[in-house]
């Protein structure tokens, strides 16, 4: 809350934001005769992170249920996580590759879109301040990404209402390459690619989910699809688990990493093995070049050195 105070455009913006959810009923005002009494309550800690490279959402809101509370316990210790039901995440990327037209999409506020029952709802509290100087005392409706099960109960409902559809080949493709809140597939034409989106968002769109920020290779996809979904610039770079991708070039790359780019920190052995771990790539893709940094964290290790001029 200091942090919004110190900045006010910064408050207005997460302010734009918390109004949307109460507008969408993803969150309500507690009744004041229950913000005391209930059996069991737990208050959320959260604040803003801003990403102004985002196409879609500048501002989001993180909410951080494994904070302690007064017993030292917190919400995410009193859940379970639930198996893992996403696929393999390079499997998902090499079966992303296989199409000459690529599309890239996500579900809009994921998480948000799975009610949270009743009784359940005064364990997904927050604070919220109000003009005046007063506490709105606000609890979810819906699922919170900050729980620890959120993942699990997000795709555990995709599957469920999947199962309800006949396994044609763009429910199988739906079953198998979505990962979390995204769906990376394609097809050889942008005709069928097409095609294939729309039967994907019509599916979704009965289970009240949208598919947004759609990316693609082919510029045919944009004319195609213009007019059902927002899309992500032709021309900018995009994210893709994780990879960075150029969609008009079809080419995943990475940024390089200068050790000397953070000012005061001591090259150690620590900070180095730190600048190795930053580089994600699960398909390998650019072992060769990372080798170097390995092979030199291993002769630093040999050598006994503890810091590196």
């Amino acid at each position: 809350m200091v942090k919004l105070e110190q900045d006010k455009e910064l408050k207005i913006e997460y302010q734009k934001v918390v109004d949307g959810y109460e507008s969408d009923h993803m969150i309500e005002e507690v009744p004041r005769q229950e913000i005391s009494g209930v059996n069991f309550m737990y208050y959320m800690d959260h604040h803003p992170v801003v990403k102004l490279s985002s196409s879609s959402t500048k501002i989001r809101p993180v909410f951080d249920a494994s904070a302690s509370c007064y017993n030292g316990e917190s919400l995410n210790d009193c859940l379970s996580s639930g198996p893992s039901l996403n696929h393999d995440l390079v499997e998902v990327l090499i079966r992303f590759r296989r199409w000459p037209i690529a599309v890239t999409t996500d579900l809009i506020k994921a998480f948000l879109q799975i009610n949270v029952q009743e009784k359940d709802r005064d364990v997904h509290r927050i604070l919220w301040p109000r003009d005046d100087g007063t506490i709105r005392h606000i609890r979810f409706t819906r699922v919170p990404s900050g729980n620890t099960s959120s993942p699990f109960l997000l795709n555990a409902t995709i599957k469920h209402h999947l199962d309800k559809y006949p396994s044609t080949s763009v429910v199988q493709d739906l079953k198998a390459n979505i990962y979390t809140d995204n769906w990376m597939s394609g097809a050889d034409f942008a005709v069928e690619a097409a095609d294939k989106f729309c039967e994907a968002h019509s599916i979704f769109a009965d289970a009240s989910m949208d598919l947004t920020k759609l990316v693609s290779n082919s510029l045919l996809i944009n004319s195609q699809l213009y007019d059902k979904v927002p899309f992500i610039n032709f021309d900018e770079p995009n994210t893709v688990l994780g990879l960075k991708w150029c969609n008009s070039q079809d080419s995943f790359f990475f940024d390089g990493i200068n050790s000397n780019s953070s000012v005061g920190v001591v090259s150690t052995k620590r900070s180095i093995l730190g600048l190795i771990a930053k580089i994600f790539y699960p398909l390998g893709l650019i072992s060769p070049y990372v080798m170097y940094g390995k092979i030199l964290f291993q002769e630093l290790w040999m050598l006994n050195v503890v810091f590196v001029l």
